[in-house]
């Protein structure tokens, strides 16, 4: 036995399907729907080193006070990033970073840490080319804090460089000083390639 549709019936239906239909739009243009995903987690692969440097009384080992060792190591630049939250041993990687259009560049504000251990930061005005002059530090619970403010920051190789969400450089601070409170002068040579992945775009 086949039902009919009475003509009531299919302008109701028809009247449904519509508004379906529209509601659907409605949550297309507003962004809203299953396929929405929250931002990807920040990465980081860092290389850096602090020690001594070269220059005759100004960062040598009498200045500095320490030997010349592998500082914050996390995953390999080339090849390996980690993400925000990863434990390694009994700690976990934290990361936070912002990388953002700014003038003809980006800035960029990326700090990246074994938590409760050796940490590295990297901050100020990046462009696509030649070489920046930028800000980092070293940081060290055990040991203070080593910054300084117009490092050089250089594309080495590619695809090394700065875009929108993210970084990827090498920088050399000769002058990086004790600014732990209460400490006597020490300038130390900092290194460091650094990646960040997935940073605060805005």
């Amino acid at each position: 036995m086949r039902m009919r549709l009475s003509k009531n019936s299919t302008k109701v239906f028809a009247t449904t399907s519509t508004l379906l239909l529209a509601a659907l739009s409605a949550f297309s243009v507003l962004g809203v729907g299953c396929s929405d995903s929250k931002p990807a987690t920040a990465k980081v692969a860092i290389e850096s080193f602090l020690g001594p440097g070269t220059e005759q009384d100004v960062n040598t080992s009498n200045k500095c006070l320490l030997r010349s060792e592998a500082w914050a190591t996390i995953g390999n630049p080339d090849n390996t990033t980690v993400e925000d939250g990863t434990a390694i041993d009994t700690s976990q990687v934290a990361v936070t970073c912002t990388v953002r259009p700014d003038g003809d560049g980006f800035y960029v504000d990326a700090k990246a840490e074994i938590q409760g251990r050796k940490g590295f930061s990297v901050f100020g005005h990046f462009t696509q080319k030649g070489d920046q002059k930028v800000g980092a530090a070293w940081s060290d619970p055990s040991t203070g804090v080593f910054r300084q403010e117009d490092c050089v920051a250089k594309y080495d190789h590619a695809p090394q460089n700065v875009e929108k969400g993210r970084v990827w450089a090498q920088v050399t601070c000769p002058h990086a000083v004790y600014v732990t409170s209460g400490s006597t002068e020490r300038i130390c040579q900092g290194t460091s390639e650094f990646r960040f992945e997935n940073c605060t775009p805005e």
